[in-house]
């Protein structure tokens, strides 16, 4: 399941990649080299004027016994839980790569794989978009 992932650039470089106008001032975010679900990021989300803005959320949802942040594509427009979010709920989570575990038998180590865009170079203005949420349309292979 793919939940970590890896964020280099600075809210300026992220701002300008996105054309943000709004939300600069009030966030300060560094380099994270490994993001994981529940912890607050900055996303980029449409304020009530209509202005891009980079604003921190949590990464996946929060329930009282639970942290769901992952969901399959096929249904979720009609899934009750990700109904909402995947209609009314979206934004950008700027993201330099994620990251994949192979599955392997019990008590064996799982090697982690980190996904980047093909020849990126680091601080370059390309971004893997993610959502806030995740949509599986494959397997882990």
């Amino acid at each position: 399941m793919c939940g970590r992932y890896r964020r280099k650039s600075d809210k300026q470089r992220i701002a300008d990649a996105f054309e943000v106008t709004a939300g600069l001032e009030e966030l300060d975010l560094g380099r994270e080299d490994d993001i994981a679900p529940g912890s607050i990021q900055p996303v980029v989300s449409i304020n009530q004027d209509g202005e891009r803005q980079l604003e921190p959320m949590r990464w996946g949802f929060k329930l009282p016994d639970l942290l769901l942040f992952n969901a399959r594509s096929e249904g979720i427009e009609s899934a009750k839980f990700w109904k909402d979010a995947f209609l009314k709920g979206r934004v950008i989570v700027p993201a330099d790569a994620i990251f994949e575990w192979k599955a392997m038998p019990k008590g064996q180590k799982k090697p982690k794989y980190e996904f980047t865009v093909a020849g990126q170079e680091p601080n370059d203005h390309q971004y893997i978009y993610c959502a806030s949420y995740l949509l599986r349309t494959c397997g882990n292979e």
